[in-house]
């Protein structure tokens, strides 16, 4: 064995995940990639995945499952070409994804809500969403006239939906500005 493996001085490094079997090291970048590395530290795989940062990673049974901010879970095998399997379905950035002993795939976004899925048939088997919303503050009242202009920013970690005058305006996802 060689010196060991320095990937602290890799830049934008924001998530890290040692595979259980052989010297397999996968880590998640800011710039949205997974790279794999071997026990040398060359990085043999890099695969750009999401379009935001990769926040969480677990190596299973040689899948990675990579949590991004992009709202998404990837999963990709180590060797076997760009291809990657989005599992799509949270509404604001996903923090966590945790690979189970059943062999389902459990993810954690912003929004609260939990994901169980199938890896294989890439669907979801349950949604487990939060058990109370949270309450909904009065209307503020807005003065101007009838081409008047708001600035809406939402520092909540969920959707906000604008009405005005009793129609619906859109909606401002958590963290954003409108």
């Amino acid at each position: 064995a060689g010196a060991p493996t320095e990937l602290c001085h890799l830049e934008g490094l924001a998530a890290l995940s040692l595979a259980l079997r052989g010297e397999l090291v996968v880590a998640g970048f800011a710039d949205g990639t997974v790279r794999e590395f071997e026990g040398n530290g060359a990085a043999t795989i890099v695969s750009h995945v999401h379009d935001d940062w990769v926040v969480d990673l677990v190596v299973d049974r040689g899948i990675v499952y990579a949590a991004s901010r992009d709202r998404m879970v990837s999963m990709h095998v180590p060797g076997q070409g760009p291809r990657t399997v989005l599992l799509e379905a949270h509404r604001a950035a996903v923090r966590r994804v945790i690979a189970g002993a059943d062999g389902r795939v459990y993810s954690l976004g912003d929004e609260g809500d939990v994901y169980v899925w199938d890896p294989q048939a890439q669907r979801i088997l349950a949604r487990l969403n939060r058990a109370k919303t949270p309450s909904v503050r009065a209307a503020a009242p807005i003065s101007g006239g009838r081409h008047s202009a708001i600035e809406v920013a939402n520092g909540f970690r969920y959707p906000v939906r604008i009405r005005v005058g009793g129609e619906d305006r859109g909606t401002v996802d958590g963290g954003r500005r409108l």
